[in-house]
């Protein structure tokens, strides 16, 4: 299985605000993202790019490295408050 490339996980994310029905059309999904399967899809986003999923397993990216260290250096530690930023950040750069 080929793994997923940055482009792929945005065509996932814009697919998924553009489907705007109450539950996400997988195989619509999947037409848009236009290289994966509606299975892959579902499971790309449910395993690794939900923001509203914590992922206790694995290493960090070192990616989501720099952006915790931003947001600690920025607001400090309080975990309530670096999750609701996180949680936010992500969706905006879904959105936009």
């Amino acid at each position: 299985m080929q793994s997923w490339t940055s482009q792929e996980d945005d065509r996932l994310r814009e697919a998924l605000i553009l489907n705007k029905k109450g539950t996400k059309n997988w195989r619509e999904v999947a037409t848009h993202v236009g290289t994966k399967t509606a299975h892959q899809c579902q499971q790309r986003w449910k395993n690794t790019l939900n923001p509203d999923v914590l992922r206790i397993k694995g290493r960090w990216t070192t990616e989501e490295d720099t952006r915790l260290a931003e947001l600690v250096k920025r607001h400090g530690t309080k975990k309530l408050e670096i999750h609701c930023i996180a949680s936010a950040w992500a969706f905006a750069e879904a959105v936009s």
